[in-house]
């Protein structure tokens, strides 16, 4: 008997899968998503495939709603990596979960990740007298405050000076440029609050108004505008000399009566008596 004998190598290719995310972003920034397929088996993986199915908000830089890789086949221990960046239409945290698989049947765990999606948000107001009298300065409060959920990067504030204005004084921090104050804020917190001023001295009577503006990084532009009526006030001198003193008894005498209007305003209804 001549033995005739035969071997069979048994191999089992095996699929892995991890995802990573950018943890925290503000609503403008990419987010990257990295995957990492590996053939941890000893036998060939075939056709495999990355799906990853987006959370609502994410979309693909292209504008997809889903990833999907075509890896090819793996060898045992070859691993591929990829890199898709992301966007996000929407402030939350956002999850989703890839898969792997392969034509012949093989599947790998999800592999989940999150990514927290803040926006800033920016509001301002601006406040200051209705009301002030020719030859008195104005002054203005603005307030800058981020009602959102991120931080306002590289936050600025400006504010436009009226025309027919002298000695501008804005408050510390503020740079005056032509006819514009502006305030470097840097970070502002989610939540945070910064009032700056800016004061002034009409020259003329009637309505100054003038607007001010804030920018931050990721966050629309804001405006507040305010007004103030700039009124004149009459102010009446009364003067009277004598020409001629002392004078003789029966004499004529003569009295120069002088009024003069020192304000801003028409006096009006004046009698001398």
């Amino acid at each position: 008997v001549i033995p005739a004998c035969t071997y069979v190598q048994v191999v089992e290719p095996k699929l892995q899968l991890t995802k990573t995310a950018t943890d925290a972003v503000l609503i403008c920034d990419p987010i990257t998503a990295k995957y990492v397929v590996k053939n941890t088996g000893s036998g060939v993986a075939k056709g495999v495939k990355i799906n990853d199915s987006l959370a609502e908000g994410l979309k693909t830089a292209d504008g997809k709603s889903a990833v999907n890789i075509n890896v090819g086949d793996l060898k045992p221990g070859q691993s591929k990596e990829y890199t898709v960046k992301l966007k996000a239409a929407k402030t939350g945290k956002l999850a989703s979960g890839a898969a792997a698989n392969s034509t012949d049947g093989l599947k790998a765990a999800s592999a989940t990740t999150s990514t927290t999606v803040t926006q800033p948000v920016l509001a301002v107001t601006k406040t200051g007298s209705k009301t002030v009298y020719l030859g008195r300065g104005v002054s203005y409060d603005i307030k800058l405050t981020n009602t959102g959920d991120g931080v306002a990067k590289n936050t600025v504030i400006e504010d436009t000076i009226p025309a027919g204005v002298g000695s501008i004084k804005p408050s510390a921090g503020g740079t005056l440029a032509g006819s514009k104050v502006t305030w470097k804020i840097g970070n502002l917190a989610a939540g945070a609050s910064k009032t700056v001023s800016v004061s002034y001295m009409p020259k003329k009577i009637g309505k100054l108004s003038n607007t001010a503006s804030a920018t931050a990084y990721c966050a629309d532009g804001v405006k507040a505008t305010a007004s103030t009526d700039t009124k004149g006030i009459p102010a009446i001198l009364l003067e009277v000399i004598d020409i001629e003193d002392p004078i003789e008894v029966g004499g004529n005498e003569t009295y120069v009566i002088t009024a003069t209007n020192q304000g801003t305003a028409v006096g009006t209804g004046i009698k001398i008596v």
